[in-house]
């Protein structure tokens, strides 16, 4: 049996924060404008800035918004990395051309895929019972 990764663990919450407050104001957006883009309170986004690990769903929103990586806002890798965005529109192209699906269709695929990858998370969060 594989061991089991706390990742958490291996995260700097302060950095987390850090980066996630840098690429705000690089955007020129409030707290309170980030957290209506992502559907959060302005007390939820100053909590993440200050320390606090952001759930994955809210983490995928923000670097959708903020345009940066999740490996960026985690890890604080190269802050050009592709977001979550860009890596689920370049599976969902790669699907569109195997499968040769109409654009609307592919637009219904894209959203289906981001769901799945939202609902998984959630479900496995579920399933550790936190």
């Amino acid at each position: 049996m594989m061991e089991e990764i706390d990742f958490k663990r291996n995260l700097d919450p302060i950095a987390i924060g850090n980066r996630i407050t840098e690429a705000r104001n690089k955007m020129n957006m409030s707290q309170p404008e980030l957290g209506n883009a992502i559907h959060r309170s302005s007390e939820t986004i100053s909590r993440i800035e200050n320390g606090r690990v952001p759930e994955i769903e809210t983490a995928i929103a923000m670097s959708e918004v903020l345009e940066i990586s999740l490996d960026y806002l985690y890890k604080g890798t190269s802050p050009d990395s592709k977001t979550s965005k860009d890596f689920y529109d370049d599976l969902a192209d790669e699907l569109r051309a195997t499968y040769t699906l109409e654009q609307r269709d592919y637009n219904e695929f894209r959203r289906t895929i981001m769901t799945y990858a939202c609902g998984f998370c959630e479900l496995k969060r579920e399933a550790e019972g936190k």
